[in-house]
């Protein structure tokens, strides 16, 4: 476990989401960023893990030192896309749905304060400003985290 509970999440969703679509062909690259960007040199098919724009939320306080946080985490996938708007059998739509499928649990590997997750998937084909070589869509995942602070 690392010094953040935060950190500890997006890592243990990595693993999760390359386990998830290690068959694929070609296996997306699956990176933790800051935040939900692909960098020019970045290859086609493209995972990136990130948090938010909104950072953490305290959800519950209990008097007994017990909180409750909401942590937001984006999911966002680039794939190569095509300027005739044609819908390809062989679309991206089976991997976003492997992803979905593998992250949509409630509990983490290695995050034990971890107890549930709520999910907001986007659009499967997001419009994308001056990129219609790309086709983008992402997940919004809120995992709930029971925590202990010091009274």
């Amino acid at each position: 476990m690392s010094q953040s509970y935060y950190y500890d999440i997006l890592a243990s969703l990595k693993v999760r989401v390359e386990a998830a679509i290690a068959g694929e062909s070609p296996a997306p690259v699956v990176a933790l960023r800051k935040r939900p960007v692909q960098l020019p040199a970045d290859p086609f098919p493209m995972i990136v893990i990130s948090p938010t724009e909104d950072g953490e939320i305290v959800g519950d306080e209990d008097f007994d030192g017990g909180t409750t946080y909401v942590y937001p985490v984006v999911i966002a996938m680039f794939f190569r896309g095509d300027r005739d708007q044609n819908l390809d059998p062989g679309s991206y739509l089976g991997i976003r749905q492997k992803v979905r499928n593998a992250v949509y649990k409630p509990l983490l590997t290695g995050v034990g304060t971890a107890y549930d997750v709520q999910m907001n998937p986007a659009g499967p084909f997001i419009q994308t400003e001056l990129r219609q070589n790309v086709d983008v869509t992402n997940i919004r995942l809120n995992f709930l985290s029971r925590e202990i602070r010091e009274v």
